[in-house]
């Protein structure tokens, strides 16, 4: 048998087929992994807690008297960064008179520079003209300290400084520097209840304003709670000579969003 050049070429391509096909069929290699601080996660994460809240009282007959009461609360945290949200607001009537209209809402901004330690900027509003305020408004900073923060427990304490504008119901204005203290207690019960205690004071030299708020809340279900609240207004020197202190006593249902971050 001869043996040409052109056989032995048939003979090599005819051999190497079965390589060639096994390759093709190989899976590709993996690709390598990226370099470290590229993932596509962010470093840090934005936190959402948004609720809402309503409650009401109405009643018919020889009187007629209606109260309703709403508040919002939006808190996002990033990082060191947290940013609170407030608002409420309550009104009542008596006989289709107006006894009772009042708006407060604020905003908060902490920057936690370790564990333990925080500074703060607060804006606030006010209007309440059954207070003698058309409105109130003040803003400030400070620094916190958290005394406490464990999972049941957190303390907080805060100092700042900064100044209040009092438009009144008579007309006239007050403009004056003040100095804000606070503290923050919560406790979270094994069963999922919450009790939340604050206290804040702001004096100036026209009126030193200090509230109280407690709240008990007790969860429903996933998303619906009942919030329990007793608050407590008081002014050294209100205008036109009204009480000093009021107090509001609310029970309402609370919707807590879904994907609220704890």
């Amino acid at each position: 048998m001869r043996v040409t050049r052109k056989s032995i070429y048939l003979l090599l391509v005819a051999g190497s087929l079965p390589q060639l096909a096994g390759a093709a069929d190989a899976p590709a290699p993996a690709a390598p992994p990226p370099p470290a601080g590229t993932d596509d996660a962010p470093a840090n994460p934005v936190k959402w807690k948004l609720s809402a809240e309503a409650g009401a009282v109405v009643t018919t007959g020889n009187s007629k008297s209606s109260t309703y009461n709403g508040k919002f609360r939006a808190i996002r945290t990033q990082g060191p960064w947290k940013q609170d949200f407030k608002l409420s607001s309550l009104a009542a009537t008596q006989d289709d008179s107006t006894t009772a209209k009042r708006t407060e809402s604020s905003y908060k901004i902490d920057y936690n520079f370790s564990r333990h330690n925080y500074v703060y900027g607060l804006l606030g509003l006010l209007s309440d003209r059954f207070s003698g305020y058309d409105y109130r408004y003040s803003e400030s900073v400070g620094y916190g300290h958290r005394l406490l923060n464990d999972q049941r427990t957190q303390l907080d304490v805060e100092l700042g400084a900064g100044a209040r504008q009092s438009f009144l119901t008579d007309d006239t204005r007050q403009d004056e520097a003040i100095a804000r203290a606070a503290t923050k207690f919560v406790y979270r019960f094994p069963t999922g209840a919450k009790f939340e205690q604050d206290l804040s004071a702001e004096a100036g030299r026209y009126n030193t304003a200090a509230q109280s708020v407690s709240s008990l809340k007790v969860k429903l279900n996933g998303y619906l709670s009942m919030n329990l609240s007793y608050t407590v207004n008081h002014n050294t020197n209100p205008p036109d000579d009204l009480k000093k202190t009021d107090s509001i006593t609310t029970l309402n249902l609370v919707y807590d969003f879904p994907g609220n971050e704890e």
